[in-house]
């Protein structure tokens, strides 16, 4: 059975993204540096999820912030082709310790941004599989939800635990993620 992010939840996160002024997917292409926005800045933001059980809350949130993903690759992917510019894109995961200790809801996604990715990056940035347990937890939300065509990641060691999200395989012209760098 496929998950389906709950409509009233939906609309809950639709209004977060317009708040922190993600609501439209071409966003990254408005970028002249790097930047992480988050989908929610305070823990409060993110209250009404309280109402679903915590798998159903993590599960929404990543569904919802892949769903984003796939609008920002679908916006900004035709305006690559003849860009001078490539643009690595990709979620990440932290708040692992407050989700644990309660004080957050869920974790947050973040939408990493890298403009003109092959100019500013080491192109060897070591992503590996996941080699924790908050990775390889991201890993199985992938796998409920059905989104084959993405993979977990990290960056080993990383001080705040940061889960990466972003396509396998190989990218579209311009369009940089997680699958053109990840070691096995």
């Amino acid at each position: 059975m496929l998950f389906s992010v709950r409509a009233d939840v939906r609309k809950e996160l639709e209004r977060l993204l317009v708040r922190e002024d993600l609501g439209d997917p071409a966003w990254p292409l408005t970028l002249d540096e790097d930047d992480e926005p988050p989908l929610f800045l305070r823990f409060s933001d993110a209250e009404f999820l309280r109402v679903l059980p915590p798998l159903e809350r993590a599960l929404s949130v990543i569904d919802f912030a892949a769903g984003q993903l796939d609008r920002i690759r679908s916006a900004t992917s035709g305006a690559l082709v003849d860009a001078v510019h490539d643009l690595f894109v990709c979620l990440t995961f932290h708040w692992w310790g407050d989700v644990a200790s309660g004080e957050a809801a869920t974790v947050c996604p973040r939408f990493l941004v890298v403009p003109r990715y092959s100019k500013v990056c080491d192109q060897s940035v070591p992503f590996l599989a996941p080699q924790t347990a908050n990775g390889n937890q991201v890993a199985r939300w992938l796998e409920t939800i059905h989104r084959q065509d993405l993979l977990a990641a990290e960056i080993v060691p990383d001080e705040i635990g940061r889960v990466y999200v972003g396509y396998r395989g190989p990218s579209a012209t311009g369009f940089k993620s997680i699958g053109d760098f990840v070691e096995n």
